[in-house]
């Protein structure tokens, strides 16, 4: 029999396993619980999710895969999504850096702009932001 292709789905990867427990009725299976199933060396049960971490479907490495309830899943993925509108809220905003006399000295049209020219994260400037510390020795502020 030939061997047959992985498929894709709504950006999850599925392998053609028939043989395996959790397979569909047309044989397929998410490779993302396959990964989970070699890592933690036994099968996934039926109330049990795969997560990803970092929320990209496609990266099914073991370190970016955790088991977990329902509701788990759940709370986590809210709180991704909060946080991944939070950061575009923020970073349509333009910014700049204060100097030594509370002047702005640098504007940037936005924070992926002013976290890229100054080699420092989104998530760094946004909590900066927020709290009013420095992040990388410098003073960020939203100006207009």
């Amino acid at each position: 029999m030939a061997r047959k292709e992985a498929r894709y789905s709504w950006g999850y990867r599925y392998i053609f396993k028939p043989e395996h427990v959790g397979a569909s009725f047309q044989g397929y299976v998410a490779e993302h619980r396959l990964v989970c199933e070699i890592k933690l060396g036994r099968q996934i049960e039926s109330h049990e999710v795969v997560h990803h971490i970092n929320g990209k479907r496609g990266d099914n490495s073991p370190e970016n895969l955790i088991v977990c309830s329902r509701r788990e899943h759940y709370h986590a993925d809210k709180k991704m999504q909060r946080t991944l509108k939070r950061n575009q809220r923020l970073s349509c905003k333009k910014v700049g850096i204060l100097n030594q006399s509370g002047d702005v000295s640098t504007y940037y049209k936005s924070i992926t702009e002013a976290a890229k020219k100054n080699g420092v994260s989104i998530s760094a400037i946004s909590r900066a932001l927020q709290v009013g510390r420095k992040s990388a020795g410098k003073q960020f502020v939203f100006t207009k």
